[in-house]
């Protein structure tokens, strides 16, 4: 089987994982909204460890991972077009993945909510809490903002390169920057980058079965 085939294969399965996904956090966030302070988030903890790890975005981290081939697989498709544009889009891409996996706090809060738990002082529960609001700060702070936007204009360049020449077609294209535009505000800015974000994940969700379903095609 050829390198070429491999990376597209590779990428139709990243996209349909994405897909599987995006509806189950949505239905997670609606039944159980992530709590605000620390302590909630330790009692959520203590109660449904792997709901909590899916309430900090255990699913999104995997879907990172998985957004590694899809940016593989968009290079080997349309590097002949704009080489030059499609470095710096996937090293973007590849910097976004990498600065939110570092924006992750899940697992951190896991073990502060053990801490918490365990704790048999009021320091060491002082302690725990202390560390429980720096995990959240992390979780949306700005290196989570930079990912955010970074993979944004990663989305913007490879639009520009998809119209250049239209081997994905114009739905896939639209799409692409459509979600580009979209990404270049964080939800972490107000009520504007919420509703940006929430109006993302449906274009987002047809997008990615939609280039699966193109990968699948290439040779």
């Amino acid at each position: 089987m050829k390198s070429s085939k491999i990376i597209y294969k590779a990428g139709a399965l990243s996209a349909f994982l994405i897909a599987a996904f995006i509806p189950l956090q949505m239905i997670i966030f609606f039944v159980s909204p992530p709590p605000k302070a620390a302590v909630d988030w330790f009692h959520l903890f203590q109660t449904n460890k792997f709901v909590g790890l899916l309430d900090m975005d255990l699913l999104l981290i995997v879907d990172q991972v998985l957004t590694v081939f899809l940016y593989l697989a968009m290079y080997e498709a349309l590097r002949k077009i704009n080489k030059s544009f499609m470095k710096i889009a996937v090293a973007l891409g590849f910097i976004g993945v990498a600065t939110y996996l570092a924006s992750g706090s899940a697992f951190e809060m896991l073990h502060f909510s053990n801490m918490y738990t365990s704790a048999t002082t009021e320091a060491q529960r002082s302690l725990a809490i202390m560390g429980g609001e720096l995990a959240l700060s992390n979780w949306q702070g700005t290196a989570f903002d930079v990912a955010y936007v970074i993979s944004g204009i990663a989305f913007l360049l490879i639009s520009i390169v998809m119209f250049q020449k239209n081997i994905f077609g114009k739905t896939i294209n639209y799409l692409t920057l459509i979600i580009g535009i979209l990404m270049l505000i964080p939800p972490t800015t107000g009520n504007i980058g919420m509703m940006l974000s929430v109006t993302s994940v449906f274009p987002l969700w047809i997008w990615v079965i939609l280039i699966g379903k193109k990968f699948l095609r290439f040779n």
